[in-house]
């Protein structure tokens, strides 16, 4: 790679630049610091700002936590209320079939035998 060619009025300004940056180096120092010092303020209120936005975002998390296990109770107690109406609908049926059958041993003679026909259509598809 070649070194770059200044032109003269180039040259003058860079010593001149060089010169006062040697000159003043002390200013140099200073502005580094206070733009250290505003780096480290602006980063702190950045933290603060991100510290406020979780603390909220927890709370809400938490809050929808809260609803979410309100309403795994409500189905759980749903659950149990169909569980509770289908054993009183068993037992409910099982007393009907219990009082509507005919007692064991006694058959009623007044009533004839339904005849069973065994010669039914066929049908054709």
């Amino acid at each position: 790679m070649q070194p770059a060619h200044y032109t003269p009025h180039t040259r003058r300004f860079l010593g001149a630049l060089t010169a006062w940056l040697r000159n003043y180096e002390f200013v140099a120092i200073w502005l580094e610091g206070i733009a250290l010092v505003a780096i480290f303020v602006l980063d702190w209120r950045e933290r603060r700002d991100q510290r406020k936005e979780r603390r909220e975002q927890h709370r809400e998390t938490a809050a929808q936590f809260d609803v979410s296990q309100r309403q795994v109770e409500a189905a759980k107690k749903s659950a149990d209320a169909a569980t509770e109406a289908a054993r009183a609908a068993k037992i409910s049926a099982e007393a009907s079939a219990t009082f509507n059958r005919p007692f064991i041993g006694l058959v009623s003679l007044d009533r004839p035998r339904p005849k069973i026909s065994r010669n039914l259509p066929r049908l054709r598809l």
